[in-house]
């Protein structure tokens, strides 16, 4: 059976239109990927150069007064971090509070911080919720923001970071 001419072109257009589409999919696909390959954090761990971090705060410290708390690694000169709970601040029937992890400079040891997570655990549903969590770009600072329920038992906010050794 013969084809028209008419029935050719519209042919041969849907096939160039159809794998223009597949090529911008995929080159839009590929710009999504890390720019860099991945950290190994577990070849810096093994060297002492990385230490892993877990601190838990309470639910019951939270949505109250500031305070800080002091975290090291036990080693003289080691690394460590000092995290910062601010006050939490109530314009309405929600409480906010701001908790930072910002690394300590030990003599001539400076630490930045690779990676972090925060987590809730425990408390009632719905009782406090993160927010936002922020890595800065140069490793000097976390910050996480949680918003509380005015009644209920608040979770308790578990922190894992990664400190690295510069």
């Amino acid at each position: 059976m013969k084809i028209s001419f008419p029935r050719r072109t519209v042919a041969i257009i849907a096939a160039v239109g159809a794998f223009a589409a597949i090529g911008v999919s995929s080159a839009s696909a590929a710009s999504t990927m890390p720019a860099s390959n991945p950290t190994d954090y577990g070849d810096l761990h093994k060297t002492g150069s990385l230490q892993v971090f877990n601190v838990t705060i309470k639910g019951s410290l939270l949505e109250g007064n500031a305070f800080t708390k002091t975290v090291t690694n036990g080693l003289m000169g080691g690394m460590g971090a000092i995290v910062t709970v601010k006050k939490a601040t109530s314009p309405g029937f929600t409480a906010y509070q701001t908790i930072t992890v910002t690394p300590t400079k030990v003599g001539q040891v400076t630490s930045s911080i690779a990676a972090a997570y925060a987590t809730l655990s425990g408390g009632n549903f719905g009782s406090g919720g993160i927010q936002s969590t922020q890595l800065a770009t140069n490793g000097k600072s976390y910050t996480v923001k949680m918003a509380f329920d005015e009644q209920a038992t608040n979770p308790n906010l578990n922190l894992k970071f990664y400190l690295y050794h510069s």
